[in-house]
């Protein structure tokens, strides 16, 4: 029984077996996919996220060819030339697209052939668009015109260019989410050809002399901006972020009464930069965070100025529009000056805050509260004190 299992094991399968498995594995050559409907084809198009995948399935059959002009969203991520795309956008079979991503990074774009292809954008009226590229150096300094895109709600604009809205013909009436970087723009123009704008987040958009954002709907606001001054007026408000760089005329106006959360981390754009807040010490960066209304810490870094540097004096109060906070965190580069009267002043200026932190280059530490309560130490081994602050006023 042992060799007749054996042998029944290792026997050969019966004739035409063999045949019928390469049928099932081969399949039968008929091609059921182009047989599906063109919505279904479409869908299959559609997973590829990619025009030009998509638009070399039109090898397949004559069922397949140009099917992907009908897609309702284009992707083009490759790196693939200006007018190659715009010769492929004027092949679209459809009035209007949903979604347009163009978001890729040759090596060399003129300002000319982004604006072609802004233009060649704006004709498909996309719902979302998408558009980035990275402009050859020598063209950076050149303006465009910003067309307008009627039915976007949300847009991503990336481009190392100047861009002017025309005096007619620009407006984006269903626009919400708007994010731009890298961008010379007027901010404070664009922003008034969005009515509906709930959602702007901007980073490296030179503005001029100002950013300014006034806007009765902006509900979410996320600004990274080196150079000029900050004006936001934004009733709506309810979550803001700065990022931003300080000079010796900057500052930070800031109206928004509904504002729950926000954060802003300032720096000096330069290293050698001294600006005084009082008479012989300088602010190297201020942070502020603010979780709920009524609830905020700031954090100043306070040094003495560089050697042989001009001083720019400027009032603390005129820089920014301080929101009530009862957190006040100081970090002093003592150099081993004394910094009473710094500390006495900054309290009176700042004469809502409840608790003090504060930290020196000679590793003490000082928490005090309202309530003279001892405040236990975030980190480290520090030397604690704890005082009255109601006295100091």
């Amino acid at each position: 029984m042992e060799s007749r299992s054996r042998r029944r094991l290792g026997s050969r399968p019966p004739r035409g077996a063999r045949r019928r498995e390469d049928q099932i594995a081969d399949g039968d050559g008929v091609d059921r996919i182009s047989g599906l409907p063109d919505d279904l084809l479409l869908l299959v198009l559609s997973r590829f996220r990619s025009a030009r995948d998509a638009a070399r399935t039109s090898v397949l059959s004559s069922r397949w060819s140009d099917l992907w002009r009908r897609l309702p969203e284009l992707y083009f991520r490759e790196r693939i030339s200006p007018s190659a795309v715009e010769a492929t956008l004027a092949k679209v079979a459809v009035p209007k697209l949903s979604v347009l991503d163009i978001s890729f990074y040759p090596g060399s774009v003129s300002s000319g052939a982004i604006a072609s292809l802004l233009r060649a954008a704006a004709c498909l009226d996309p719902v979302e668009l998408s558009f980035g590229h990275s402009v050859d150096q020598k063209y950076r300094d050149k303006t465009i015109e910003l067309p307008g895109f009627a039915r976007a709600t949300k847009i991503f604009l990336f481009v190392h260019l100047h861009l002017t809205l025309p005096v007619h013909s620009c407006e984006f009436p269903l626009l919400e989410r708007l994010y731009i970087r890298w961008c010379h723009i007027d901010t404070g123009a664009l922003i008034s050809r969005c009515p509906h704008l709930r959602v702007l987040h901007t980073y490296h958009c030179q503005s001029y002399d100002m950013l300014m954002v006034h806007s009765n709907t902006i509900e979410e606001l996320d600004i990274s901006h080196f150079g000029g001054c900050i004006d936001i007026v934004a009733p709506e408000l309810k979550k803001f972020r700065l990022n931003a760089s300080m000079h010796k005329d900057f500052s930070m106006s800031l109206s928004a009464p509904m504002v729950q959360g926000q954060s802003w981390s300032c720096r000096l754009d330069k290293d050698h930069l001294n600006l005084g807040i009082d008479g012989s010490w300088c602010l190297s960066h201020l942070e502020l965070a603010m979780k709920e209304i009524g609830n905020a810490a700031i954090r100043l870094n306070i040094r003495r100025p560089e050697v042989d540097s001009v001083l720019h004096s400027r009032n603390l109060t005129e820089m920014f529009q301080f929101p009530k906070f009862s957190v006040l965190e100081l970090y002093l580069d003592t150099s081993g000056h004394v910094y009473g009267a710094l500390v006495l002043k900054l309290l009176r200026i700042c004469n809502g805050i409840r608790r003090l932190k504060l930290v020196t280059n000679q590793n003490v530490m000082l928490l005090v509260s309202a309530k003279g309560n001892r405040v236990p130490p975030l980190a480290g081994d520090y030397e604690m004190t704890s005082f009255q602050l109601c006295k100091l006023a």
